[in-house]
């Protein structure tokens, strides 16, 4: 049954499941670094429309990639902040320096400040993110309530459904 979740999701419209809980709570704060230099934190866009796009695994790596390019052009140049976050399950024999070069190769250049690297701390179980290959869109309001969380590859409908949802904040 496990192997035929992730195909069952991608068939799906598009689904609510872990950490739809968080709608209409809080977010939970994070501190984590770009891909590039510097750090973002979730006290710094407080007052800002965001919007994460949460993935675990090089699977998932351009569905989240899609979504977080669309998602950037779309918003581009307003005050509504997109970001992709790669939750990573980072072995200790890997170095930092090579997992973040190989992340580059799943985001266009442009793209690379809008990554954020959540090396296994408290982000992913905050947010209740499960280790698969399905990203996770989930959308934050100025006042920093989950407002929207989507789980699934991006389509016409749910990419309407974001923008809608994200143009209403």
């Amino acid at each position: 049954m496990r192997l035929l979740l992730p195909f069952y999701l991608l068939l799906t419209p598009f689904a609510a499941f872990a950490g739809s809980d968080l709608l209409d709570k809080p977010a939970p704060a994070f501190d984590l670094p770009r891909l590039t230099e510097g750090r973002v934190t979730s006290a710094e866009l407080r007052g800002k429309p965001v919007v994460l796009v949460i993935g675990t695994t090089q699977e998932a790596a351009p569905l989240c990639r899609e979504w977080m390019v669309t998602l950037e052009e779309r918003f581009r140049g307003s005050d509504k902040k997109v970001f992709q976050v790669a939750v990573l399950d980072n072995p200790w024999y890997l170095p930092k320096f090579a997992v973040k070069k190989k992340l580059r190769t799943f985001v266009p250049e442009h793209g690379y400040p809008l990554v954020l690297i959540e090396w296994k701390t408290a982000f992913g179980e905050a947010y209740g993110i499960e280790r698969d290959d399905i990203p996770r869109v989930v959308v934050i309001d100025r006042k920093g309530i989950v407002r929207a969380w989507y789980v699934g590859a991006m389509n016409p409908s749910t990419l309407g459904d974001v923008l809608s949802d994200v143009a209403a904040l």
